[in-house]
């Protein structure tokens, strides 16, 4: 890369500013993506053209997924206040933060960054404890800048517009030290010429570097995310990284190894050229090829160690050669914990005939001839258990490297469930439009007849003067008419009728309020109240009323009186608890052998700021390892044809994501099944539409 004047790039960095906020806009059709201009060498402009490592990667990204992006330069300050407004739809690149995620997506990280200690050489400073009563230099705004304010109490900082020209305050003995990131400033150090910097001390707070995306595209992120595996397992990140970095991560140790090897060499090759030619031709050939070798061992082994998948190197006889970072972040295990495939099965795959299957599907998926032909990288999903005992999905790829196999992971758990999740809300959003459609269309009859029954007992009371006067005209009497309809029954039949029609329209009604879509309205609701219109809509339900009879279950209502209101959802809530009663009325008849009547306990309290929700039954019950899977999607015990899998996984949707409570359940088999539900009083965001 050619060296630009510092005048020249303090006019390109002028007009740039001046100018940024009124650039054209992209044409239609391309994505816009913006980066810092002055953050080289990840981003930066190269007489007014965007280059760097970020826009080499961007770039590449979007030729993988056939994308059209426009990549433009600005401000720092200006470029991510655009994409927090939405204004644009990426950044090229942004280090990870929890605040950050708050604000914008961010995708897998592309590389992993350090920060280091500069000092000019001769300076007495060996780590961070020695940055004690010492003026140090950072970026306003950067990483290093909280984490100075944090860790340095004793230290006098000082802040700069770029990193850069904290670089040069320090080369020029202006600041003791700078906390910088190490890999840009080595690049800026050769740039501007100053060799008298080094770092020092060992490597502070990584920090995961991604592509940054406005908040909600997940379209974008996906591809963005698709785009940077691809890019890794054809190499052209690789490429990319050593062009840029490659030579200053490697430029010490290389000068050292080769002013070693002239300080020895020359003198064999005086000593010995004419008698040892040979031996020492074959001598310095075996040396490269170790030197090689070992270089490229250790190549290999930064780019598993700080790739952002899950990666794994075994060897020919089992050996867990290497367990990267994200592995373990992923799925809790070290290299200390699963030295050995045989101590990695049990551990991840606990259900021997699970094991078995998996078991079967490694040999096909790393046998010699497999891999030779390009099988091994055929994606395989299989069930993880975590460290911790925790079911994952997990996405494995596998491709041989001389004896070894590498593998490659990824957590797709949050994607399968968002998709199963989406699925069924569809499927309910039909349901409940076609019930809202049927009840509008039984409340026209029905109110018909409410009204034609209330007019013929009002035509037939003794107690209007005016059916008296009807009744003396045509020769009889109201108490004859009244002793006659007593007589047949006609006035009781008359009452059946009002109330079973009363009775239809209440359940028309609780139809119409639990299908009417909801907008996620958050207001404070009487929880007793929204239970007793789950227990309705459970008595009017067609399935449990004619193929499990709930009239035959007894009904017990614990419910604590002057509870104070929650904030919640209306149909949300009332749909989990119907769901929790729908679940236990198949759970008891599920039990023919049952020696008791069937019977389910709902009961509400109080518990701090809290309120709780218990529906219990004393049904059949179930195993603990029923128990544990009993919120994952499509899981059931039910017959086929019966249910979804989907009512439990959808509640603790509802009640973990949307209103940030707890659902847990409690069972031993034969013992029914208790499940409670836990919902903060004061939920935070009232009468606003939720996420």
């Amino acid at each position: 890369m050619t060296r630009r004047h510092p005048l020249a790039l303090l006019i390109a960095a002028i007009l740039f500013a001046a100018f940024a906020t009124s650039a054209a806009p992209a044409p239609a059709g391309f994505i816009t993506v913006r980066g810092d201009f002055n953050y080289p060498p990840y981003e930066f402009l190269d007489s007014g053209v965007p280059t760097g490592f970020n826009v080499d990667i961007m770039r590449a990204v979007a030729r993988a997924m056939d994308l059209d992006v426009k990549i433009d330069l600005g401000p720092w300050n200006e470029v991510r206040q655009q994409l927090e407004r939405g204004e644009i739809e990426a950044l090229t690149g942004m280090y990870y933060s929890e605040e950050r995620d708050r604000l914008v997506d961010f995708s897998s990280p592309h590389i992993i960054v350090n920060h280091a200690i500069f000092v000019r050489r001769d300076a007495p400073i060996h780590g961070l404890e020695d940055l004690r009563g010492k003026t140090v230099v950072v970026q306003r705004g950067d990483i290093m800048h909280d984490f100075a304010l944090d860790s340095l109490p004793g230290s006098t900082l000082f802040t700069t517009e770029s990193q850069e020209d904290a670089l040069k305050l320090v080369a020029r003995g202006v600041h003791d030290a700078a906390l910088l990131g190490k890999l840009q400033n080595l690049y800026l150090a050769k740039v501007n010429g100053l060799d008298d910097i080094m770092t020092v001390g060992p490597p502070i707070e990584p920090r995961r570097y991604c592509i940054a995306v406005r908040e909600g595209n997940e379209a974008l992120l996906a591809a963005v995310n698709e785009g940077l595996k691809l890019i890794q397992l054809s190499g052209e990140y690789q490429k990319i990284h050593d062009r840029w970095f490659g030579v200053y991560e490697q430029r010490s140790f290389t000068r050292k190894l080769v002013r070693y090897a002239l300080y020895a060499g020359v003198p064999v090759l005086l000593l010995l050229l004419a008698a040892l030619a040979w031996m020492w031709s074959l001598s310095r050939a075996v040396r490269a090829r170790t030197r090689e070798l070992h270089e490229s061992r250790e190549h290999f082994k930064s780019v598993v160690e700080d790739s952002p998948l899950g990666m794994a190197v075994t060897a020919r006889d089992g050996t867990v050669r290497l367990i990267n970072r994200e592995f373990t972040r992923m799925l809790g295990y070290t290299a200390q914990d699963v030295p050995t495939l045989d101590a990695w099965w049990p551990r991840a795959y606990p259900d021997p005939a699970y094991r078995k299957k998996v078991l079967a599907s490694w040999s096909a998926a790393t046998a010699p001839d497999r891999s030779a032909s390009g099988g091994g990288a055929v994606p395989r999903e299989w069930v993880v258990h975590t460290r911790d005992g925790a079911p994952r999905d997990i996405e494995f790829r596998t491709t041989r490297i001389g004896d070894d196999v590498l593998i490659i992971l990824t957590d797709i758990t949050e994607r399968k469930r968002t998709a199963e999740v989406l699925v069924q809300s569809e499927k309910m959003l039909s349901v409940g439009g076609l019930a809202a459609g049927m009840a509008h269309e039984i409340n026209n009859p029905l109110g018909g007849i409410l009204q034609g029954v209330q007019n013929i007992q009002r035509r037939l009371s003794p107690d209007m003067q005016a059916n008296r006067d009807a009744a003396q005209g045509l020769g009889g009497s109201m108490e004859f008419l009244q002793a006659y309809l007593r007589q047949r029954g006609i006035d009781a039949m008359l009452e059946g009728i009002r109330d079973s029609g009363q009775r239809a329209a209440d359940i028309v009604k609780s139809m119409l309020r639990f299908s009417r879509k909801s907008e996620s309205k958050f207001s404070p609701l009487d929880l007793n109240e929204l239970v007793e219109r789950a227990v309705t809509l459970a008595e009017s339900d067609y399935d449990l009323k004619h193929s499990y009879d709930f009239r035959k279950i007894a009904i017990i209502r614990d419910l604590e009186p002057n509870l104070p209101l929650v904030e919640c959802t209306e149909t949300e809530i009332v749909q989990v608890a119907f769901n929790l009663l729908r679940n236990a009325a198949q759970a008891l008849f599920r039990q023919p052998d049952r020696t008791g009547d069937a019977s389910i306990r709902i009961s509400t309290r109080q518990v701090g700021e809290r309120v709780e929700l218990a529906v219990a039954d004393n049904g059949p019950g179930m195993d603990e390892a029923v128990r544990r899977r009993v919120f994952e999607p499509f899981f059931t015990t039910k017959p086929p044809g019966v249910g979804t899998g989907l009512g439990l996984s959808v509640a603790y949707f509802i009640i973990t994501r949307n209103h940030a409570g707890d659902i847990d359940v409690e069972s031993q088999p034969g013992q029914g099944a208790t499940f409670t539900i836990s919902l903060p009083i004061r939920h935070g965001r009232t009468a606003t539409t939720a996420p």
